[in-house]
């Protein structure tokens, strides 16, 4: 039998980089206005703007495949921290009972 080892932290983490990448992703709509004002020259702002709206279908995409990597490897964690703790504690369970014996 082989050994399976996961880094649940690690996973962890990741998880919550990918909702941080989601909330920024979701709020750069407001950020592109604010840069196109930002330029301060009508015809670059209005390019700015331009661009940022060619590129909201592709950001919604990425966005939800974002939000979705992240709900599985929320859902991953979850459900390996949960084994891990019904296999220990039917260790402790069967070490209990040998050891009544």
């Amino acid at each position: 039998m082989s050994d399976l080892l996961l880094d649940l932290g690690e996973l962890q983490q990741l998880s919550a980089e990918l909702a941080a990448i989601a909330r920024d992703f979701s709020g750069s709509d407001a950020l592109s206005g604010t840069v196109a004002e930002a330029t301060g020259h009508d015809r670059l702002s209005g390019r700015v703007n331009e661009f940022a709206s060619n590129w909201a279908v592709h950001r919604t995409q990425m966005l939800h495949d974002i939000e979705t990597l992240q709900q599985y490897l929320q859902d991953l964690t979850d459900g390996f921290t949960k084994l891990d703790g019904q296999l220990a504690q039917a260790l402790q369970s069967d070490g209990s009972a040998a050891a009544a014996s």
